[in-house]
């Protein structure tokens, strides 16, 4: 039912996903990580206030409201979180811009954390 009312709205394809995910809470934020020990702690990167929920992230916190954000999970082969990463974007830039900036953030991120393989799996409409 909740599926359904989600899938007929008039919204793009990836906002209706996101918001399936939210409602899942399949969304890799801090209190779920934190909870299966990926991260140290569940507070919200932006704010460092509150705990990070999907409704907090989505709709609550001010900070988050300022920019958009690029957000990378990494996994292991088997599909399972091995980390995480959010970065504020202070500036806006268009969509195939800010979508390549998240691709080389996101390598950069991957070379820190000393991983070898890197395969992207992205909703990205432009790259």
């Amino acid at each position: 039912m909740v599926y359904d009312f989600i899938y007929s709205a008039e919204a793009a394809p990836r906002c209706k996903k996101l918001v399936w995910l939210a409602f899942k809470e399949k969304l890799p934020v801090r209190s779920l990580l934190f909870a299966k020990e990926i991260v140290e702690n569940d507070k919200c990167p932006c704010c460092d206030k509150d705990s990070e929920t999907a409704m907090y992230a989505l709709l609550q916190c001010e900070e988050a409201k300022v920019g958009t954000a690029m957000g990378v999970v990494f996994r292991n082969s088997a599909g399972v979180p091995q980390a995480s990463a959010t970065k504020l974007m202070e500036e806006c830039f268009e969509e195939e811009i800010a979508e390549a900036m998240c691709y080389r953030w996101a390598l950069e991120r991957a070379r820190e954390l000393c991983f070898s393989d890197v395969i992207f799996e992205t909703d990205c409409q432009q790259l």
